[in-house]
């Protein structure tokens, strides 16, 4: 399996960041070229370009953490860690998966990275009222 890292930091607390990439409908708002619809039950459809796949939202104890694995399609497995700093927090994104394109999808999680972080301080709180 390959393995990618990314980080960077969002001006948003901790617990807001992860409620924000919790919601399908706001994760298809920033990542570009995606579409993620909600299943129930913790599972996700995927759908980038002509590449669908479902995902299932691991349980983890801890509202700070995302973990996932792919159901179908390419076969991979995810966590994203939302690390409190004051009024910030530090987000790092680790994904192993079959395949590769590694410099694709560094580059697709790094773009990710930066538009979460700028759509985390534009969306009302309002956007969140639903979210788990």
């Amino acid at each position: 399996m390959a393995y990618l890292k990314v980080a960077g930091r969002v001006d948003v607390p901790a617990d807001r960041a992860a409620k924000m990439a919790k919601d399908p409908e706001l994760l298809s708002h920033w990542l570009d070229g995606v579409v993620v619809a909600g299943l129930g039950d913790d599972r996700t459809r995927w759908a980038v370009g002509e590449t669908e796949f479902d995902v299932l939202r691991l349980p983890t104890g801890d509202k700070h953490l995302i973990r996932w694995r792919a159901l179908s399609g390419q076969r991979h497995t995810g966590v994203v860690r939302f690390k409190p700093r004051g009024a910030s927090t530090d987000v790092v994104i680790e994904v192993a998966w079959d395949g590769g394109h590694a410099r694709a999808l560094r580059r697709r999680l790094k773009d990710a990275l930066r538009d979460f972080a700028f759509e985390a301080v534009r969306l009302p709180e309002l956007s969140l009222q639903q979210t788990s």
